[in-house]
């Protein structure tokens, strides 16, 4: 299965660098979905959710302000906060 490379960042760091197959993200337009060989692309985020899956599963994030950039060798997200959520949904 296709993969493509995938940074989270914040302010302090990175929280996520790896291989990603699907990154599902909300922005100020609503819910994006990227898949690898998606077209270029920048989408302003208000803060929501973000879920990156990989071959070993789901990661599920609740991010600030941001944006997320998509480039031919991946996608990376810059938010100002970013908050790891377990599997019921919470921090």
């Amino acid at each position: 299965m296709l993969s493509m490379e995938c940074v989270l960042l914040e302010p302090t760091g990175s929280v996520f660098s790896g291989k990603a197959r699907f990154v599902a993200a909300e922005t100020t337009g609503g819910w994006v979905g990227i898949l690898p060989r998606h077209a270029p692309a920048a989408f302003p985020m208000e803060g929501g959710l973000l879920r990156i899956r990989t071959s070993q599963g789901e990661h599920r994030y609740r991010v600030g302000q941001g944006v997320l950039w998509v480039e031919p060798r991946g996608v990376t997200i810059l938010a100002e906060r970013v908050e790891a959520l377990d599997d019921e949904g919470t921090g």
